[in-house]
């Protein structure tokens, strides 16, 4: 029998797959089908307009207050969905003499994308209104989001949760660093922030195991880590690159909201990762034959047992969590940039890591054999090194956003006046 937490799952799962599915389909109708508009601003123009993009949102007095309260709740809500994508991971339990596991990072990303989507009915999102320019970019975000979380949950299964956030953090903003080029935004100093930031990602992701570093039970361990560690940073160039088309399409489509955009890229997101639950249900694989099996999948969910309640409640975590965390960000890329975002998502590894070790202590707690293992234990001997790590990356993305500001300064005061008439 399936409990209400399984119904509710349910019903926003087949819900999310619906309506983003139609609403793709019209899109794409009015891309390739849709009368003839006029010309939109090209990709590098509008990046070199988004380098000059004001990091100050226009808030008056109250512009420190909407900054600190959209950072506090965007971080609480990232460190929740990434703790719930970890925990879901690390879950194991008997059935039928059999150790069963959550490994499904794709079915983790639909739950993570079906949250995005709750928004569309209350944003006054009108196909109409929306220009083949903004469409396609959309379709270019959609996939960037798609491979940053499906990227991120495929690492979290062979990394540390402290490790994967540092990682990403550090090289995320090496490709910050390098759109910022592109946008002609680089100089001495924020080259040096990146170097501080470059020597925080290695240390957070040296692997120390009962204080000895570099230690692994064979190569395949040894390959599975380097190949978590990649897994990350291919996410941290989806991060950013989202990061930046969110920030350029602001500029070209200035009567959009943060949460109109939020709900379109969303909404193409849920189809596409749809697209790849099918295929990798066909694709041969390791999970019952196949690349991933999402029928299985469904099974685990709905199968009465004592596992049902709790796997379902982490999955709706995870609904739940993108469903506060996306539109924020997209708020802070639309008044402070996507550099100054980027720095402020730094501070996710002290979130996130903070609520991984409380979760772990808070599982031991409750003796439930299911919990055992979610989260992340304390060992200074293993800590030191990611704590050195997640501070550089931190001071590194502060220094790399103080520069950026400097240099906009610079080039303010330095740029030619327009002539009296």
């Amino acid at each position: 029998a399936m409990s209400i937490l399984s119904v509710l799952f349910l019903a926003i799962f087949l819900i999310g797959f619906l309506i983003s599915t139609i609403y793709t389909i019209l899109l794409l109708y009015k891309l390739f089908f849709g009368s003839t508009e006029e010309e939109s601003i090209s990709l590098i123009d509008a990046a070199k307009k988004s380098a000059s993009h004001i990091l100050t949102p226009v808030f008056g007095e109250y512009g420190w207050f909407a900054l600190a309260g959209s950072t506090f709740f965007l971080l609480v809500c990232r460190a929740g969905w990434q703790n719930s994508s970890k925990a879901a991971l690390q879950m194991s339990w008997e059935h039928e003499s059999q150790v069963l596991t959550f490994s499904k990072p794709l079915f983790i990303t639909f739950c993570a994308l079906v949250g995005l989507t709750i928004y569309f009915p209350f944003c006054g999102l009108e196909i109409q209104d929306l220009s083949k320019d903004l469409i396609r970019k959309s379709l270019i975000m959609s996939v960037f989001q798609f491979a940053n979380i499906t990227c991120f949950v495929t690492g979290m299964r062979f990394l540390p949760i402290s490790t994967a956030i540092i990682v990403r953090g550090g090289a995320s903003l090496f490709f910050v660093g390098i759109f910022a080029f592109i946008q002609g935004q680089m100089n001495l100093y924020v080259g040096l922030s990146m170097l501080v930031v470059f020597a925080g990602t290695v240390f957070g992701c040296v692997p120390v195991y009962d204080g000895e570093m570099f230690t692994f039970e064979d190569m395949e361990s040894l390959l599975w880590y380097l190949a978590g560690i990649g897994a990350v940073v291919l996410s941290a160039f989806c991060q950013a690159g989202r990061l930046v088309f969110q920030e350029i399409s602001f500029v070209t489509n200035k009567r959009i909201s943060p949460l109109q955009l939020a709900s379109l890229v969303a909404l193409v997101s849920v189809t596409f990762t749809s697209m790849m639950l099918v295929a990798s249900q066909l694709l041969p694989g390791f999970d019952n034959g196949k690349q991933e099996d999402t029928i299985d999948t469904l099974i685990k969910v709905y199968r009465s047992g004592d596992e049902q309640p709790l796997l379902t409640l982490v999955l709706l975590l995870v609904i739940a969590a993108n469903f506060c965390n996306s539109e924020r960000i997209v708020f802070l890329v639309r008044w402070y940039g996507a550099a100054t975002t980027k720095v402020l998502l730094s501070l996710e590894i002290v979130t996130t890591w903070f609520m991984a070790v409380g979760i772990f202590y808070l599982c031991q707690a409750l003796h439930e054999p299911l919990l055992a293992g979610v989260g992340e234990e304390f060992i200074l001997g293993e800590a030191y090194l990611r704590m050195i790590g997640g501070g550089l990356v931190i001071v590194g993305s502060e220094l790399h956003l103080k520069s950026k500001r400097e240099l906009n300064e610079s080039r303010q005061q330095h740029s030619p006046r327009p002539e009296a008439p």
